[in-house]
C-alpha cells in the first residue's frame, strides 16, 4: 500500500484517480499474463485454491443488473479473465486480430461483471477470446452486472495472503492471488476519496 500512500500524498483528485487506475491495470495485466502462461506453458490450467469470482461471492456483496451503458477498451482497462484450454486459447491466438477478424463481443461473453470497488472488468464466459482481445489495441466490451463490493469493507480485511474479519481477526478464506488482494485494499482507499469511473 505504500505505492497507494505515496499516489495519494500532496495530489490533487484527478491525479489520485489516475495514479489509482495505472496501478489497477499493473495488478490485472500480472493476473491476466499469468493465466495465460499456465495455460501455455503447461497442459492446462491449473486451478489456484479460489476462483476470483468465488472469493466475491463470500463477502457481503450487492448485486447489480447494470442499468448504464459501461464500455471500455479490454486492451487499456483493468480486466481479469481465466483460460483453461491450451488447444481454445491457441485458435484464439490464430484466428483474432485487427483488422482480419477483430475481436467483438458475442453472446457467449456473458455475464461481463464490473466490480467496485476495485474498477475490475470480469469475464466468466467466452475467456479464451477475450483474453485474446486484451493483447489488441481496439477490443472493446459492455458490461451485463455490476459488483458492488463497498460493504463487506467494514468487516473485511486482506491481511497480504487470506482475507480476516476485522473485528476478531478470524482468517476467512485464501485470496485467489496476492494481486487481488492488494486491488481489493486500493478499494478501501477508492471507497475513502470517493472515487467513481461510472455512474451506477
Amino acid at each position: 500500500m505504500e505505492a497507494v500512500n505515496k499516489i495519494i500524498k500532496n495530489s490533487n483528485k484527478q491525479a489520485i484517480k489516475l495514479g489509482i487506475f495505472h496501478l489497477q491495470n499493473h495488478l490485472t495485466r500480472q493476473i491476466q499474463a499469468r493465466a495465460i502462461e499456465q495455460v501455455i506453458i503447461g497442459d492446462e490450467w491449473e486451478k489456484e485454491e479460489e476462483w476470483l469470482l468465488t472469493c466475491i461471492y463470500k463477502m457481503p456483496h450487492e448485486y447489480i443488473k447494470s442499468g448504464t451503458d459501461i464500455k471500455v477498451n479490454i486492451s487499456s482497462f483493468p480486466c481479469v479473465s481465466f483460460v483453461a484450454s491450451k488447444t481454445r486459447l491457441i485458435n484464439c491466438f490464430k484466428w483474432i486480430g485487427y483488422p482480419v477478424n477483430p475481436f467483438l463481443q458475442g453472446t457467449n461473453h456473458s455475464p461481463i461483471y464490473y466490480l467496485y470497488p476495485l474498477n475490475v472488468i470480469y469475464c466468466s464466459n467466452g475467456m479464451h477470446s477475450f483474453s485474446t482481445g486484451t493483447l489488441e489495441s481496439n477490443s472493446y466490451i459492455r458490461t451485463d452486472k455490476i459488483i458492488n463490493l463497498k460493504n463487506s469493507y467494514s468487516s473485511i480485511y486482506f491481511d497480504g495472503k487470506y482475507f480476516r474479519k476485522i473485528d476478531t481477526n478470524k482468517k476467512l478464506f485464501k485470496a485467489p492471488s496476492l494481486e487481488f488482494g492488494i486491488l481489493y485494499e486500493i478499494g478501501r482507499f477508492v471507497l475513502k476519496l470517493d472515487i467513481h469511473w461510472f455512474d451506477f
